[in-house]
């Protein structure tokens, strides 16, 4: 999950919340012997106001106690609700 802040004084940029999934680089590696990988967004939300600490604090401390809400996350279509937030996705990398 990657939060993207806009530069300030960028009156038209939003902020943006990503997940993204990381494909080995060598997909015929053991898990435990795979030492690099590559990573590319699955879905994108834009948000219309700037979140607050408690909003992102929100965030990571629902992905630490449930890390497959990740996976989960990057199965939403465009349109729809992250689970367990107030953010609708509104881009999908993938399509």
């Amino acid at each position: 999950m990657t939060v993207h802040a806009p530069e300030p004084g960028d009156d038209d940029a939003s902020w943006e919340i990503e997940v993204g999934c990381w494909e080995p680089d060598d997909p015929d590696e053991e898990l435990e012997d795979q030492t690099s990988g590559t990573g590319s967004e699955v879905v994108g939300c834009a948000l219309p106001v700037a979140p607050s600490a408690e909003v992102i604090a929100h965030l990571l401390k629902s992905v630490d106690e449930k890390p497959l809400l990740l996976a989960e996350w990057a199965e939403a279509p465009v349109g729809a609700v992250l689970a367990g937030t107030t953010m609708v996705v509104t881009k999908r990398y993938d399509s």
